[in-house]
């Protein structure tokens, strides 16, 4: 049985597509394959994005449901977090 709470400061961020994996992996300090869904079981992980001098941007927590990742991040930030990734997409098979 799923239960959910709706946190007004969070927003959920997802990211799809054939490279999501490798699009990720190389953008955030903490593996990305150790986010996992088993038997219905979701495993988090918690992460950060650093900025090229290796500052501090944003934490995440992050999950992979239906071939998504799921991103949870700060309201107030998602935006400005979103443009990042899709400065970064380049040519990565990615929705976001």
């Amino acid at each position: 049985m799923e239960q959910f709470v709706i946190l007004k400061n969070r927003a959920v961020i997802s990211v799809s597509g054939e490279d999501r994996k490798s699009f990720l992996f190389c953008l955030f300090t903490n593996d990305i394959n150790k986010v996992s869904e088993i038997s219905g079981e979701l495993q988090a992980i918690y992460t950060l994005m650093l900025s090229p001098q290796g500052r501090f941007l944003y934490d995440f927590f992050i999950i992979e449901k239906d071939e998504k990742f799921l991103l949870d991040c700060a309201k107030e930030k998602a935006d400005e977090i979103i443009q990042k990734l899709s400065f970064y997409k380049l040519r990565s098979k990615v929705e976001i």
